[in-house]
């Protein structure tokens, strides 16, 4: 009895577990999916949402390929006014549907390359003197050397060609936009070496900025002489001012006593001119002065460096004091 209550249990429990894996969903494989992605684009293609048409087509494209979705899918292309892109991918259809013998789908694909062939802009990138290294990229792709000075298609609009190559100046070109249709030449300019600074001593490496010593008491010399020139120019100036009022003021004036406004307003004017001219032949003097000793006390051992050096190098700017 017990024996056969046992095995009632397990025929149960089996039963009960198909169930359970008859009701758990099976994943969707790899073709469902892609029919489902085809699906979505097909919709998005109806509304002109063309970006995420093309994004669903190329999914779909990588779950199953197949030359049917490559059709679509240059198509969508074609809509975004990516020509060249489209004409690669009927070109990418036409090969596959050869391949599995669809004839149908050979001749859209090839009808749709040669409407489009016409639309498509050229673009001819030559490097007259290419430096050993050298790499070209056109848009962001690179442009293998078997393919400079030869026709690319490109799609209409604008592009940027980059040029680079070690220990030379990397270069960019942008060109104005194409017109469907164009065909433009581009040669690409040599590089020039990238710049190497001087070395600040002997073995010291040659990978520091470019120097460009400078005596900080020359400076100062100069500068100090600049000051006193430009004030004692300034207390000329004031001292003919100061000068010219107090003879207007004579004529009105005896000593201080003044016998009407003019003669007051005269003598004022001169006093002000006066303390300013005073003014600026003191600061006169104090930069002449500070000039010659600065001059004089300068270091005159040409084999001695500066005391003060300023390095300019690519991208940074150094700034060296001995004390």
């Amino acid at each position: 009895m017990k024996i056969a209550l046992w095995f009632r249990s397990i025929v149960c429990a089996a039963c009960l577990a198909s169930v359970a894996l008859a009701q758990t969903p099976a994943s969707p494989s790899a073709e469902q999916l892609a029919d489902q992605r085809f699906s979505e684009a097909l919709s998005m293609m109806e509304v002109k949402r063309y970006a995420e048409a093309c994004a669903l087509f190329e999914e779909s494209q990588r779950l199953a390929p197949a030359s049917g979705t490559l059709l679509n899918l240059a198509d969508c292309y074609q809509q975004l006014g990516r020509l060249a892109k489209a004409s690669q991918t009927f070109a990418e259809a036409h090969a596959q549907a050869q391949r599995t013998g669809n004839v149908a789908r050979q001749q859209v694909a090839q009808k749709r390359i040669e409407a489009l062939a016409p639309r498509l802009a050229h673009l001819v990138i030559s490097v007259p003197q290419p430096a050993p290294g050298l790499s070209v990229s056109l848009d962001g792709v690179d442009l293998p050397s078997t393919q400079w000075g030869t026709p690319q298609a490109v799609d209409p609009g604008a592009h940027v060609i980059r040029v680079a190559a070690p220990g030379r100046i990397t270069r960019e070109i942008t060109l104005l936009p194409l017109a469907e249709g164009a065909t433009r030449s581009v040669e690409v300019p040599p590089l020039g070496p990238v710049e190497r600074s001087l070395p600040a001593a002997p073995g010291a490496s040659d990978e520091g900025p470019t120097r460009t010593e400078t005596d900080w008491q020359t400076v100062g010399a100069i500068t100090g002489a600049a000051v006193g020139t430009v004030a004692a120019v300034g207390g000329t100036l004031f001292a003919a001012h100061s000068h010219s009022k107090h003879d207007e003021s004579d004529r009105t004036c005896d000593g201080d006593d003044c016998f009407d406004q003019h003669g007051v307003d005269a003598m004022d004017d001169a006093i002000v001119a006066g303390n300013r001219a005073t003014a600026c032949f003191i600061v006169a003097g104090v930069g002449f002065g500070v000039a010659g000793v600065l001059w004089f006390a300068r270091p005159f051992d040409a084999d001695d460096p500066a005391p003060t050096q300023v390095g300019v190098g690519p991208g940074r700017v150094e700034l060296r004091l001995r004390w």
